[in-house]
C-alpha cells in the first residue's frame, strides 16, 4: 500500500480547506477582458468555472479590450452561482488531495527502494 491511512486522513481535510480558500480567493486575483462597453455588463470570475459575475458598466475603460478586476460587491451589481462555486471547490480540493497523496506515495516508494 503506497498511501497510508494517516496520509489520507491528513490530505483530504487539508485539501477541502485549502481548495475552498482557493475557490473563494480566485476572483480576487483574476481579470476579465471586456472588448466593448457592453461586455462590462457580464464580467465573470472564478477558476476553473466562472461562479462570480458583476455588472461593471459604471466604469468606463478608455481603451478596449480592457482587463477588469472584480469590484466591491457592495458597489456594483453582483451575482453568485452556488453550484459552480461548489464544483470549483470540489475540483480544486480533488486535485490538491490527489497531488498530495501521489507525492507522498512516490516519496515513500523511493524511500523503500533506496533502503532495499
Amino acid at each position: 500500500m503506497l498511501i497510508s491511512a494517516s496520509m489520507a486522513a491528513f490530505a483530504i481535510p487539508f485539501s477541502l480547506v485549502i481548495g475552498g480558500l482557493l475557490a473563494v480567493a480566485a476572483p480576487a486575483v483574476q481579470t476579465a477582458t471586456a472588448h466593448s462597453h457592453r461586455d462590462l455588463r457580464t464580467l465573470s470570475y472564478g477558476y476553473p468555472l466562472h461562479w462570480f459575475s458583476q455588472d461593471q458598466r459604471i466604469h468606463t475603460a478608455t481603451v478596449y479590450p480592457a482587463d477588469m478586476r472584480y469590484d466591491n460587491p457592495m458597489e456594483v451589481p453582483t451575482s453568485v452561482r452556488p453550484g459552480h462555486l461548489l464544483a470549483d471547490w470540489a475540483i480544486l480540493a480533488g486535485a490538491l488531495a490527489t497531488a498530495l497523496m501521489l507525492t507522498a506515495g512516490g516519496i515513500r516508494l523511493i524511500a523503500v527502494r533506496r533502503s532495499a
